[in-house]
Formats: C-alpha cells, sequence, structure tokens
C-alpha cells in the first residue's frame, strides 16, 4: 500500500515536471534560422579548394600503399614532406609494416 502511494506520487510529479519543457520546444524563429544557413553556407562557397602539389603526392602515396608498395608510399610521402604537407605521421605508421612487407598481400593494379 505504501510503495503504490509513493509510486504514484513519483509518476505525478515526473508528469508535471517533463509536461510543460515538452511541450514548449525550443526552435529558431524562421526568418533567424534561414540567414543562419545563408551565413554558414556563404562561409563554406567562400573559399575555394586548390590542390596543391602536396596533396597531389599524398594521393599518389596513398595508392602506393594501397597497392601495397609501401617503400614507393614512403618514398611519395616523403616528397610531400618536403613540399610543405604534413604527413610524418603517416610515414611513421608505414614504416612499422616494413618487417612485414613481405607477408602482405600485393594487388594486381588498381582496385
Amino acid at each position: 500500500l505504501i510503495g503504490d502511494a509513493f509510486g504514484l506520487r513519483v509518476r505525478r510529479r515526473l508528469a508535471t515536471a517533463v509536461g510543460p519543457m515538452a511541450a514548449t520546444a525550443r526552435v529558431l524563429p524562421k526568418a533567424t534560422r534561414e540567414r543562419l544557413e545563408r551565413e554558414r553556407g556563404m562561409g563554406v562557397a567562400a573559399k575555394p579548394a586548390i590542390a596543391s602539389k602536396a596533396d597531389a603526392l599524398q594521393e599518389e602515396a596513398a595508392e602506393l600503399a594501397q597497392m601495397g608498395n609501401i617503400r614507393g608510399a614512403i618514398e611519395k610521402y616523403l616528397e610531400c614532406q618536403d613540399e610543405g604537407g604534413s604527413v610524418m605521421h603517416k610515414v611513421q605508421a608505414l614504416r612499422s609494416f616494413l618487417p612485414y612487407e613481405f607477408f602482405l598481400p600485393k594487388s594486381m593494379g588498381k582496385r
């Protein structure tokens, strides 16, 4: 009897506490939402994506690594580093595979 009364009291408190919060969702007015979307869109569109030589070298190195040519990929990453790319973490990761290079499967060209 006491447990039922306590459970009923707790359920009533939860219903009154959650009810008003659920009814008033916090949504910005439509004009404000549209203005924010336009501003965000301008920031993204204003920055053109120009691929540098380092980016091209990094893509080549990634392809070589994916084909299983670890030594070639390391060399390309080092060239990319010389061009200003930040890829030393990738070089270190590939160097950790050098002892196992001959166990890695070789792919037959591009996938």
